[in-house]
């Protein structure tokens, strides 16, 4: 068990348009786990090579110990927040603002070609480029 400290915050699963809306909407350790088993994927392809105990040790090393966390490791925080950056790469991310994509909604129809307006934008960097993976063989069941 990894003795660390993730988001919980409270997760609503999605539905389908024209559906009768309904989720569930969970916290604590099941909104928590995703998030830590996403942080051990990420380790592991970065590392194929590396153990459980190799990815146990960097996620705890990473972990965030802040003045809500106190002395770690304890039983509220265990050995601080999850903090994957650091994990992956030793240090925190650089400062500054977080780039912003926004996609205006539209409607397609099979056959059709329809033009999808984009704006992305960061504070601190322009946009070189945008990169837009589009699966064309999906099929909504």
């Amino acid at each position: 068990m990894l003795a660390i400290s993730a988001p919980d915050d409270p997760i609503t699963a999605g539905f389908r348009e024209g559906e009768q809306a309904s989720g569930l909407i969970y916290g604590g350790t099941s909104g928590a786990s995703p998030h830590v088993a996403g942080a051990a994927a990420l380790l592991l392809q970065a590392h194929p090579d590396w153990t459980g105990a190799d990815v146990h040790e960097a996620i705890r090393n990473g972990a965030l110990v802040d003045e809500h966390v106190g002395n770690a490791p304890n039983d509220d925080f265990g050995y601080g927040k999850l903090r994957i950056h650091r994990s992956l790469f030793g240090q925190d991310p650089p400062a500054g603002s977080d780039p912003r994509i926004s996609i205006d909604p539209v409607t397609a129809y099979a056959g059709v070609e329809v033009s999808i307006p984009i704006d992305v934008s960061d504070m601190d960097e322009p946009a070189a480029s945008l990169v837009l993976d589009a699966d064309l063989d999906y099929h909504c069941a």
